[in-house]
């Protein structure tokens, strides 16, 4: 709750310097920024991914979550496992030349 308070008041001195990224008109990250931004009509930019499919939707998500400082240990540990079960699958059913 500390954390997502002082995201509002950073929110509220400094503006939105972070982009809302979207897949597919799907928030894949900045759900807490949107939400102060919308309620506190403070502008934001969005940045829209090019993601082939939702397991590399999920991948970016995990890479970008564990660049993260304030994630506990558990929660580093299956993001890790999370990037790494999905990217064994990729490399099992790689995309054809229509990426299905």
């Amino acid at each position: 709750m500390f954390e997502y308070l002082q995201l509002e008041v950073n929110l509220t001195v400094d503006g939105c310097r972070e982009p809302i990224i979207t897949w597919n008109n799907i928030i894949i990250d900045g759900h807490n920024r949107y939400e102060i931004c919308n309620r506190l009509h403070i502008p934001y930019a969005v940045r829209k991914m090019p993601f082939e499919n939702r397991e590399q939707a999920i991948v970016w998500i995990c890479s970008n979550q564990l660049g993260r400082r304030n994630i506990t240990e558990e929660t580093r540990r299956y993001l890790i496992g999370k990037q790494y079960e999905l990217e064994k699958v990729a490399r099992k059913h790689p995309p054809n030349i229509n990426g299905f």
